[in-house]
């Protein structure tokens, strides 16, 4: 199915299963996207774009938190937007890959600007070497990533349930670990030191960032709870995150 072309509008395709030795013969007919789901790519690529326009001009700095601000916008910036489609499937598996390193490498990137932002981490400035352990989980699952992208092996129930588990695992650690950094850097800096820091800005933005799509998900899970077209939209607040950060990071360049 990963190296058929796009469909076309009210094409149809016909598509056999083979299921306990028999073989069942499916015609499936391809409608237009709905109205709101068109609204819901064009928000995400707007976000995305927020996370690029904010972040990635950080790159003709010197400093390794510019760079890691750079990079973590590029990724976050994809994950969003997206990539433009590529009729070519040979090309299509390539710019896949290239699309999950990039999105996994601004993940990782996160965690490294919270360590050392505004202060490098001790544990970090003691053994350099330790940056290279931060890229190693992130940097398997690529690999696994890029094993099924570039040589499509059947898709089987332990392959696809092993990339699921492992990609919310890993993603998800990374995410816990920037969040858990980033408060106890602004627990430890005292209450007048947070806002000259950058810290303030840093860590409020991303609570108001995060804090709709933690709500939106808490309310889905309530089985009584009837589905809202505009909590498809909750990831707006996201956009706070580079637009508060961005600001944070050039308090800090003002008062220092």
């Amino acid at each position: 199915m990963a190296k058929l072309g796009r469909a076309n509008i009210g094409e149809t395709r016909t598509l056999g299963i083979e299921r306990d030795h028999e073989t069942l013969i499916m015609d499936i007919t391809f409608a237009a996207r709905p109205g709101h789901a068109q609204w819901v790519s064009l928000a995400r690529a707007l976000v995305g774009m927020c996370f690029f326009i904010c972040f990635v001009p950080f790159l003709v700095r010197p400093d390794r938190a510019s760079a890691f601000l750079a990079i973590m916008g590029a990724g976050l910036g994809l994950a969003l937007a997206g990539t433009p489609y590529l009729a070519v499937p040979w090309l299509r598996s390539v710019g896949s890959t290239l699309h999950s390193g990039m999105v996994l490498a601004g993940i990782v990137a996160l965690l490294q600007f919270v360590l050392v932002f505004p202060a490098t981490a001790p544990f970090l400035r003691e053994k350099k070497h330790r940056w290279r352990w931060l890229f190693l989980p992130a940097g398997l699952l690529w690999l696994l990533i890029a094993f099924r992208q570039l040589a499509s092996p059947s898709a089987t129930n332990f392959l696809n349930l092993t990339t699921n588990t492992l990609t919310g695992l890993v993603v998800g650690v990374y995410l816990l670990f920037s969040l858990i950094t980033l408060s106890r850097q602004y627990i430890r800096v005292p209450g007048a030191g947070r806002a000259a820091k950058g810290l303030r800005l840093l860590f409020w933005g991303a609570l108001a960032g995060l804090a709709p799509l933690i709500v939106g998900s808490v309310m889905q899970a309530i089985p009584a709870n009837n589905a809202n077209p505009a909590a498809d939209f909750l990831f707006l607040s996201l956009a706070l995150i580079p637009l508060s950060w961005t600001a944070a990071v050039r308090r800090k360049d003002a008062l220092h």
